[in-house]
């Protein structure tokens, strides 16, 4: 295939493990010969890419239950300007337009999976029900299905029956270039911690807190502190900065430090890194020593041993076996300078020859033009009109439904006003009768007045008077 021209989309060029992905990628891409362009919402990555040669498109991809007819008009632009010859497709919602724009102009696509969680598919689907045939036509028509590991295909390839010959896997690499370490690692004294901050990720940034704290309390006078790096949202943040504050009462020198895209830079302050996936990869390709945590609990401290089956794992599995925490601590204790320097560089040898993304990113060399692309094109509109007939056949149940749902409240609401309309003409009925009880107290008082002012007018109560008033006088005397 002699087009040398990629475009890679993705939601946006941020913090995260599909960006950094991307990122990598498009390095690797761009120095054997590539002409890249990055489709995304801009970021902090967009800039350094931009350094690197890369084309960068600002791009907003909405996630909407309708093809963006749009956004695919101009994609079809950006191919036709640039001469794209493939397009990587990393993240769901460029479906409705980066997919599109393939199947429209004849341009192939590989499609990227970077999570091996069905539930994602069951929440896109869920919530956006075009998703529920379009998925299935998306990895159908593929040039290639990329994944992390081999677990990823036994779901997508059992979820969507797609066959597993449509597969490969790429194991999750870097850019070794981007982490030459200018520092050694000589004791265990500063950690750095780093993740995602999400509701998802909180027990496991908490194991990484308690085992820092652990080792803290091992060491006679230690020094050293936790720096967290990550962010995400408002709520997690504020659990975990809560967190930190609960346990530096103890005065343990832990700090939250937030987002950083200086990965490579920010991890040489440290000697041990605590983490999971793609930063372990980089705490090994910066010679740092790497502890692996996993959504729950802490997993060990990595080392020749170990490190082909965390690769396997891509870092991250719960399938790894977990040392005890007290062996992991002892473990390091018992580091000194050559014991680091001997698992620093093992770990790095070792991930050079296995990790380095020159040698672990697909493109397509040979492609001849979709011959059925019209066919496509028409069963891609059928997808459309049948999730409209769908999705409008769902709103006039829920309209019955709501119908019915306001009839019963219509008859509630009759009986409640039949009730209340007796309830009112009682009322009415005692207030007519507190107003006679009033008028006739009036009257009485009336005429009591009249009878004391009868009586006060007399003349026995004057004489009357006239002597209580003497006798009151001769008593003052």
């Amino acid at each position: 295939m002699e087009n040398k021209t990629i475009l890679i989309c993705l939601e946006k060029l941020e913090v995260g493990g599909v960006e950094t992905s991307v990122y990598n990628q498009a390095l690797a891409f761009k120095e054997k010969g590539y002409n890249v362009i990055v489709l995304a919402k801009n970021g902090i990555y967009t800039e350094r890419l931009k350094k690197h040669g890369i084309i960068c498109i600002d791009f907003e991809f909405e996630l909407k239950n309708e093809i963006d007819i749009k956004g695919t008009k101009q994609i079809i632009e950006i191919i036709k300007k640039y001469n794209v010859g493939q397009i990587h497709i990393h993240q769901f919602p460029c479906l409705l337009n980066a997919f599109i724009a393939s199947i429209i102009t004849k341009i192939p696509y590989i499609a990227f999976v970077h999570s091996r969680l069905t539930e994602v598919y069951d929440w896109y689907i869920s919530n956006f029900p075009l998703y529920k045939r379009l998925f299935k036509f998306y990895f159908d028509n593929a040039y290639k299905i990329i994944t992390l590991n081999y677990g990823s295909i036994d779901l997508n390839a059992k979820y969507f029956n797609i066959p597993k010959e449509k597969y490969a896997v790429l194991k999750n690499s870097i850019y070794f270039k981007e982490y030459i370490s200018n520092t050694q690692v000589n004791t265990i004294n500063n950690f750095m911690l780093i993740s995602r901050i999400a509701p998802e990720k909180l027990i496991s940034i908490q194991c990484g807190i308690n085992f820092f704290i652990q080792y803290a309390n091992s060491i006679e006078n230690f020094s050293g502190k936790l720096v967290i790096y990550g962010d995400g949202d408002e709520q997690s943040v504020i659990t975990i900065k809560n967190y930190i504050q609960e346990k530096n009462i103890n005065n343990y020198n832990i700090i939250f430090e937030g987002g950083t895209n200086e990965v490579a830079k920010e991890m040489e302050k440290y000697d041990v890194v605590i983490g999971m996936g793609r930063c372990i990869i980089e705490a090994i390709a910066t010679k740092r020593i790497a502890i692996i945590t996993s959504p729950e609990e802490i997993k060990f401290l990595v080392d020749k041993n170990n490190i082909y089956n965390s690769i396997e794992a891509n870092f991250a599995s719960n399938d790894l076996e977990a040392k005890k925490i007290e062996d992991i601590i002892l473990q390091l204790k018992n580091l000194d300078l050559d014991k680091i320097q001997k698992i620093t560089e093992d770990n790095f040898n070792i991930a050079l020859k296995e990790l380095d993304i020159l040698k672990n990113v697909y493109f397509i060399e040979d492609f001849l033009p979709d011959e059925n692309a019209e066919i496509k094109i028409l069963e891609l509109n059928n997808i459309q009109i049948e999730t409209l007939k769908e999705h409008e056949q769902e709103n006039v149940q829920k309209y019955n439904l709501l119908l019915e749902e306001m009839k019963k409240q219509r008859e509630i609401i009759d009986k409640i006003t039949d009730y209340k309309a007796q309830e009112y003409n009682n009322i009415i009925q005692e207030i007519e009768e507190l107003k006679n009880t009033v008028k006739k107290q009036e009257k009485r008082n009336e005429e009591l007045f009249e009878e004391l002012s009868s009586i006060y007018n007399s003349k026995r109560f004057k004489l009357i008077n006239n002597i209580v008033n003497i006798f009151t006088r001769k008593r003052l005397k």
